[in-house]
């Protein structure tokens, strides 16, 4: 009797749980679209770039770096972006370096990234290494062209923080955060001609920035440098950027050379302070090469030094 009457009431509790479990179900789904759907309209910077990585990322640097090395930059942004500012070591200071790596990096990324950043200080230069954004890889498909515009405002932000304090500002970017500042060179000009050199690792051309076609709009001094095991976006683009280059006046005020040559180049030589190099026997990740993509870097950069 008392096992008949409590199976039916297990059973029919069963059923209320069961129904209140679903109701729950759609309440949590409905409430999850109506955030999403929130987050496309009013902040569909979110939905590409992962600012939760990001400050996870942003911890784990505070807590391992020295604070004196910690600076924050205010960009166009949800959040303010953690730079890794690190002084140049020597009696004089030859100018600044904004260090820009890939997306989905931190600003101390092993390998190419922190040997930049821990080997020009020590040479001379005054080294800023700006944490780039990272894709929200939940989202698909991730939308680059708010990537890009995230990188863009970093390093406005960083250019605009240190030409202040700095007639001598050279850029070193890795891959996508090189084609972003590219890209912003040709939007807003202005920018191209606050800084005096720009230095541009395993540039490639994608179906969002055809870089090799915006290099007709940079007159900067310009080492293209990349592996000579790179990527095959890497490497089937290189061509095209050479010959871009071609097409391109330089009207630098670093230019090495005078007046008259550079007015003898224009439509005729292009660029005459662009440079390709490729870094032989490394792969893309300059694994076991990284010293010399170092050298390599440094000794042209140190053409375009204060006082030089």
């Amino acid at each position: 009797m008392n096992s008949e009457f409590f199976s039916a009431n297990y059973s029919h509790f069963n059923r209320h749980y069961a129904l209140l479990a679903r109701f729950s179900t759609l309440a949590i789904n409905f409430r999850t679209h109506i955030f999403y759907l929130g987050l496309l309209l009013f902040s569909p910077h979110l939905l590409a770039t992962d600012y939760y990585q990001e400050n996870k990322t942003n911890l784990d640097l505070q807590a391992s770096l020295p604070q004196s090395e910690i600076l924050w930059l205010s960009s166009n942004e949800k959040t303010k972006t953690l730079t890794l500012n690190r002084p140049a070591i020597s009696k004089k200071t030859l100018g600044t370096i904004i260090l820009l790596s890939d997306i989905n990096q931190h600003p101390d990324w092993p390998g190419i990234i922190h040997s930049l950043r821990t080997t020009l200080p020590r040479h001379g230069w005054r080294v800023l290494s700006v944490q780039m954004p990272y894709s929200n890889k939940n989202t698909q498909p991730i939308s680059f062209a708010s990537i890009q515009t995230s990188i863009q405002n970093r390093v406005k932000a960083a250019i605009d923080l240190i030409s202040t304090e700095s007639q001598n500002i050279i850029i070193i970017a890795h891959r996508h955060s090189a084609n972003a500042t590219i890209q912003l060179f040709k939007v807003e000009m202005e920018y191209q001609q606050k800084i005096n050199a720009f230095v541009g690792i395993s540039l490639f051309d994608s179906p969002q920035t055809q870089t090799s076609q915006l290099l007709r709009n940079v007159y900067l001094p310009f080492l293209d440098i990349f592996a000579q095991k790179d990527t095959i976006a890497v490497l089937n683009s290189a061509p095209l950027r050479l010959e871009s280059a071609r097409f391109t006046a330089t009207t630098n005020k670093a230019s090495p050379y005078s007046a008259k040559v550079t007015a003898l180049a224009i439509n005729k030589s292009g660029n005459l302070n662009y440079r390709q190099t490729t870094i032989n026997g490394a792969y893309e990740d300059f694994s076991g090469h990284t010293d010399t993509l170092v050298k390599a870097i440094r000794g042209w950069i140190n053409q375009y030094a204060a006082n030089s």
